[in-house]
């Protein structure tokens, strides 16, 4: 079976630590908003799964505009 997904995805910044930078947390915004697209295909007991997540958020507080974009993949096995 193939399952796809599309979505919204609301994002925080929980904490940030860098050895570099004494103030990293500073560097980026609290929030941001994505929307998320992705497939898995399930043969049982087996999943594969992928995702692309794009924001649409400025997560920057430094000067230059950043967005955040991700790319997830996973395999999961059900073992019950």
């Amino acid at each position: 079976m193939i399952t796809f997904t599309a979505g919204p995805q609301f994002s925080f910044l929980a904490s940030g630590n860098q050895s570099v930078l004494d103030n990293s947390k500073k560097l980026f915004k609290k929030t941001d908003f994505a929307v998320v697209a992705g497939a898995e295909i399930n043969i049982r007991p087996i999943t594969i799964y992928g995702r692309y997540i794009w924001g649409f958020s400025d997560v920057s507080n430094f000067g230059e505009k950043a967005n955040s974009q991700q790319i997830q993949t996973g395999l999961s096995v059900r073992l019950f």
